[in-house]
């Protein structure tokens, strides 16, 4: 089982923590860095002041032990007044008080005394003559300014003995006796290192003092930060006083330590903490993917590895509400199919127990006690039309507004009315009523059409025609009832559409013998063959005829069929050109006709365009076959001469000086009929006409047409035509 949305889970929220807990780290640890670093700025403020108070109180003392020796004793008096003399005692006493001044003041490198008269020297170490002592350059530089000086910057004090030089600091004083002298005090630098070095010891300050000139007298090149500059007011010197750049672990202590510590496992309970949660907040989801991945649930999530858990669900889901509205639709379909199944059992007799049919019947409003109940068939007009402009989705609500209507009317009419859709286009409905006649429930029945039929003309895009059956009184009898309204709706095809029909109307139209129209048929097919003038006039005829009876589609789909079988064998028989053309040209869009047309109306105006194109587009083939002058000539003296009794190929030979053999021949070639069907066809067009436009005798016409008896005419006629000439005559007259 995969693991994606937990995973996502803990790598969601993981990073916000550890962001927020870096950045409240990061701002506790800057917080208290500052902190920190205020409190060393005081801190190192505090101690730099007391570091240059130290120092100045150090080098003060010095300064008071000489003002002592200068004052406070007469030691340095006696000795600028002393005569020079070596008894005398004063050089002495003061070397011995110096000596003592330098143990008292372990700071103090060297002190010596210069009286200014002699040059004498006199210091903690030796008696000595001015020109004699090494430092007589800052002695001299003492004398010459007779002023109180203060302490020096670091100097290099020279030795006279082997001992290498020292860096000292100095103190000056003149004494203004007699001819007046100076005390000097030298205190050595690295004394005052080792002063600062335990005044500081293992602190982290940097402490270095600098001279009036600003040169560096004692401290360290170290870097530091926030280095504070003091300045002594008893010295002049300046003194700056930073903390050392040292790495944060020397910097931690144990509380420090302790804290870091703390919030690192702070971190990690947060972490596992977000690990915990995150495992219980997908208990559900694991739950729903252990279901989602049992053996009967398998197959809804076929693509599952496609994307994490979430979206496993999502396609189960889906897949589930779409196997729901599938099981929906299916179920849906079923009980509609169910319905439509019942339905046809009871209208074609197959149910035969009580139970089922009564259950039927409650199904769709309808009860088993009833008197008379009659069925009806309403047909969308023109349905290839309706199919072609509208998609199926559209279709079927019309159909069903269509089938509300009717519902809605029939309430309205206190009429129980069970109907259905049992083909694309064809509407079968049975209308129950109690305590009436069958007069009465026809009569309600057919305004109830005839009101359904102008609604649909108004309201829907197409127009039906609604044929009504007989009322029974019994389920038995319901299959005919059927049965009539069927034949009766199909009768549109010769009453037309858009209308409601009943027995009455069926009753009104003569009913004619299918036979006397085919017999029709033929002649039809031989004018087509021929090419000759009179195709218009016995299509006219023939749908005449129809016009006249009352057929179903079927019958009349019947006789188009003979029709199309009849034209087909004759043009064949009269050339394979014309039989290729018929084929290829005329035959499909009459095949075509006979799947869409519903009415002889359509199928009149459907059947002329064709045959008026075939007849121009046979025409071009005959001239297409290049006929010579010399048959045009023979064709138009056959014509003009046909009712010459003494036509014949011997005749004709002998009129235009050929051979009659080669005659005929020749005449077949390139009018596609022999001579004599050819004759035989004028002879035959002539008396038809005859008999149809004059009231002479058949023994006239047959005179008339080139025959010497009526006997052979009759003969020949009716091989041609199908019928006698009398009974030709009387047709034509009652059409």
């Amino acid at each position: 089982m995969m693991n994606k949305w937990y995973n996502r889970l803990v790598v969601s929220y993981l990073p916000i923590f550890l962001v927020i807990a870096i950045v409240l780290i990061l701002i506790s640890f800057f917080a208290l860095s500052d902190l920190a670093r205020r409190t060393t700025l005081h801190s190192n403020d505090v101690f730099g002041r007391q570091v240059l108070r130290t120092v100045d109180n150090d080098l003060r003392a010095i300064d008071n032990a000489m003002l002592r020796q200068l004052f406070a004793t007469d030691l340095v008096q006696r000795f600028a007044m002393a005569s020079g003399k070596t008894t005398d005692p004063a050089p002495y006493e003061l070397f011995v008080s110096l000596q003592n001044m330098k143990s008292s003041y372990p700071m103090i490198d060297s002190v010596y005394v210069m009286r200014k008269a002699d040059g004498m020297f006199v210091s903690d170490t030796s008696f000595e003559h001015r020109d004699r002592v090494s430092d007589r350059e800052f002695i001299d530089h003492a004398l010459e300014t007779q002023d109180r000086l203060i302490w020096s910057s670091a100097r290099e004090y020279p030795s006279s003995s082997a001992e290498p030089s020292r860096t000292v600091v100095s103190l000056a004083k003149t004494f203004p006796f007699f001819d007046g002298g100076v005390i000097v005090v030298n205190v050595r630098v690295d004394d005052l290192r080792l002063l600062l070095k335990e005044l500081v010891g293992p602190n982290m300050n940097i402490i270095t003092f600098f001279d009036q000139g600003g040169a560096r007298i004692t401290g360290t090149a170290a870097e530091s930060i926030d280095s504070l500059r003091l300045k002594s007011d008893y010295t002049g010197w300046e003194m700056t006083c930073g903390v050392k750049y040292i790495s944060v672990v020397h910097t931690m202590s144990g509380i420090t330590l302790l804290l870091a510590g703390l919030a690192a496992l702070s971190v990690a309970g947060g972490i596992l903490w977000i690990m915990i949660a995150s495992r219980r907040n997908y208990a559900p989801i694991r739950k729903i993917m252990t279901k989602i991945d049992m053996p009967e649930t398998s197959h809804m999530t076929s693509k599952r590895n496609q994307g994490d858990e979430f979206t496993a669900i999502e396609q189960t889901i889906e897949r589930m509400r779409e196997n729901t509205g599938k099981l929906d639709k299916l179920q849906e379909e079923h009980r509609v199919t169910g319905r439509r199944l019942a339905f046809l059992d009871l209208l074609e007799g197959r149910l035969r127990t009580d139970e089922k049919t009564e259950s039927s019947l409650e199904m769709c409003g309808l009860s088993m006690q009833f008197e008379w109940m009659s069925a009806a068939v309403a047909e969308i007009d023109k349905q290839r039309h309706f199919a072609d402009v509208y998609p199926e989705r559209d279709r079927e609500l019309l159909k069903y507004a269509f089938q509300t209507c009717l519902r809605e009317l029939s309430a309205e009419r206190g009429l129980s009315v069970w109907c259905e859709w049992l083909a694309s286009g064809r509407l079968c409905l049975l209308a129950q009523a109690s305590g009436e006649d069958p007069e009465a429930l026809n009569e309600r029945l057919t305004l109830l059409c005839h009101t359904l039929r102008e609604w649909t003309l108004l309201n829907l895009p197409f127009t039906v025609t609604i044929g009504i059956g007989d009322s029974v009184d019994d389920l038995d009898k319901l299959p005919f009832s059927y049965e009539k309204a069927l034949h009766r709706v199909s009768c549109k095809s010769s009453l037309g559409g858009n209308r409601v029909i009943t027995e009455a109307d069926l009753a009104s139209r003569p009913q004619l013998d299918l036979f006397q129209s085919v017999q029709m048929i033929r002649p039809l097919a031989h004018s087509v063959r021929t090419g000759d003038s009179s195709l218009g006039s016995q299509q006219e005829r023939l749908f005449r005829q129809l016009r006249c009876g009352v057929f179903s589609h079927d019958e009349l789909i019947s006789i188009m069929n003979y029709t199309l079988y009849s034209i087909h064998r004759e043009v064949w028989e009269q050339s394979e050109a014309l039989g290729r053309l018929w084929e290829s040209e005329a035959q499909p869009i009459l095949v075509s006709m006979l799947d869409w047309a519903e009415t002889i109306d359509e199928m009149d105006r459907c059947l002329q365009g064709v045959l008026e194109d075939f007849a121009l587009k046979s025409v071009q083939v005959r001239e297409h076959r290049s006929l010579s002058a010399t048959m045009n000539k023979i064709r138009a003296y056959i014509d003009q001469h046909y009712a010459n009794p003494n036509m014949s190929l011997t005749h004709l030979a002998h009129v235009f000086g050929m051979n009659p053999s080669h005659l005929s021949r020749f005449f077949k070639e390139e009018l596609s009929i022999n001579f004599t069907d050819y004759l035989i066809d004028l002879r035959m067009n002539g008396a038809k006409r005859l008999l149809t436009e004059t009231d002479g005798s058949i023994q006239d016409i047959a005179e008339t047409v080139g025959y010497t008896t009526a006997i052979a005419f009759i003969r020949v006629f009716k091989r041609s035509v199908g019928m006698t000439p009398g009974m030709y005559r009387k047709a034509e007259s009652t059409g």
